[in-house]
């Protein structure tokens, strides 16, 4: 069995006018880096199952 470090992202949160200008990817870029220099081996994204903008 192995266990790992996990980093819980339970927000990401991206202004109106910045959606579909891959706002959001780059702040998942930017999280991935930022667990490479912490040792996390596994991130994990959370949003609410009744988020609206989670169909976006």
């Amino acid at each position: 069995m192995f266990l790992y470090s996990c980093f819980v992202l339970n927000v990401l949160y991206t202004d109106k006018k910045s959606r579909s200008q891959k706002m959001g990817a780059a702040l998942l870029l930017q999280a991935k880096e930022f667990c490479k220099e912490k040792g996390y081996k596994v991130i994990a994204l959370e949003t609410a199952i009744d988020n609206p903008t989670q169909k976006l």
